[in-house]
């Protein structure tokens, strides 16, 4: 499994571990939202919007990435949507299960 919480600032202790926490429940949210929406493609900000509109974006991205990363998830490379200052965004969707 990928790095669910990159610690960049050293946290320690309790703090550490509850970021860890809650950087796993976005990824288990996301992948949940993904998976009542099997088939249609969404970008980080339409997550953020439907699924956890209090978390930063960045977490959202980093989320998806770690997702995508173990293959739960599809970076589509044709997809895209407007995200929230106008700029275009990669859409992901589930991934299709391989059978066997």
């Amino acid at each position: 499994m990928t790095a669910d919480f990159y610690n960049t600032v050293g946290e320690k202790g309790s703090l550490f571990e509850n970021s860890k926490k809650k950087a796993l429940t976005q990824q288990h949210k996301i992948l949940d939202f993904f998976q009542r929406a099997t088939g249609r493609f969404f970008g980080p900000t339409q997550i953020q919007n439907e699924v956890l509109p209090n978390c930063p974006l960045t977490s959202i991205r980093r989320a998806m990435t770690n997702l995508t990363t173990e293959k739960k998830l599809v970076k589509s490379d044709n997809v895209f949507t407007t995200g929230r200052y106008g700029k275009r965004e990669h859409c992901w969707r589930l991934a299709r299960c391989n059978p066997g």
